[in-house]
């Protein structure tokens, strides 16, 4: 891969556009490598920084689909940073990458303003991680009320995901902010909502709707702990007939499921039982199953 990014800075330096995408799109590649599969940060970063030093000249002299391009990269690098807990580094990104966004509305698309939403409910979920509860409202609002005015007319599926996403990013602030009671009646809605979907998409949520009974569970598990064990039960029911689907995220849904009933067991003072699901906690299944 190095040979091949050699070759290509070597093409993009004669200044055709062609060759320049070609470059971007081959430095965010390897950066995402670099990231996810190496862990290697900060190969990441350098590449990933090429990458918007390059869309950013494109963007000067063609405002679309470079300025998106560059967007999208910076959004990626503070995801990068948010990977290595460097939240500071993290929300500027995403800040530069909203504000590198904005002039592009004027080509109102409802693809532009998905993307402005996009970066709101990003910013709300680091600030929510930073137990900036105030402003993690503010940004989710502002995502809301985009999602919304998108959504009135023609709502597809995906659209309806997106309203759940925001269903269950507000339930989470609440649970920070010890609103106990507003998060679970907002997990539950969504629950209720993915549901509804499942009706027409041969139960392509079940994993989503696993997920989102953890989450319920988790704020149930000491003072409801039956009902954290009901949940947690269709959980680990839902996530095991997803194994084929997306073998990795059900794995890690499942995980989390044993892993709150282990804590739940032991509550109970059921040690055997929380040691047994400790365990299943900790087991990686085989990948044929």
């Amino acid at each position: 891969m190095p040979k091949l990014l050699a070759k290509l800075r070597k093409k993009a330096k004669k200044g055709k556009e062609k060759n320049q995408i070609h470059l971007g799109m081959a430095l965010n590649i390897m950066a995402n490598f670099y990231a996810y599969d190496k862990k290697d940060f900060n190969t990441s970063i350098s590449l990933r920084e090429e990458a918007i030093g390059l869309y950013r000249v494109m963007s000067k002299k063609k405002k679309y689909p470079f300025t998106l391009l560059h967007y999208k990269s910076l959004n990626s690098l503070g995801r990068t940073y948010q990977l290595m807990n460097k939240s500071a580094l993290a929300f500027k990104n995403y800040l530069e990458a909203l504000d590198i966004l904005k002039p592009i509305l004027e080509k109102k698309t409802m693809k532009n303003y998905a993307y402005l939403a996009l970066s709101y409910r990003i910013l709300s979920q680091l600030k929510l991680e930073d137990k900036d509860f105030k402003s993690a409202k503010i940004y989710y609002k502002q995502a809301l009320d985009i999602y919304q005015r998108l959504f009135t007319r023609n709502i597809s599926n995906l659209h309806r995901v997106y309203l759940i996403e925001m269903e269950k990013l507000f339930a989470k602030i609440e649970a920070k902010r010890g609103e106990l009671s507003t998060a679970k009646r907002h997990y539950k809605k969504a629950i209720h909502s993915y549901k509804k979907l499942n009706q027409s998409t041969h139960l392509k949520y079940n994993l989503e709707i696993a997920k989102t009974l953890n989450d319920l569970a988790l704020l149930d598990l000491e003072n409801k702990p039956i009902e954290a064990g009901i949940e947690l039960h269709q959980a680990i029911a839902l996530a095991k007939k997803s194994l084929k689907i997306d073998y990795r995220l059900a794995q890690q849904t499942l995980a989390k499921s044993y892993a709150y009933r282990s804590y739940l067991a032991y509550l109970e003072e059921d040690r055997e039982s929380a040691s047994r699901f400790y365990r299943m906690s900790r087991v990686r299944l085989p990948s044929n199953q």
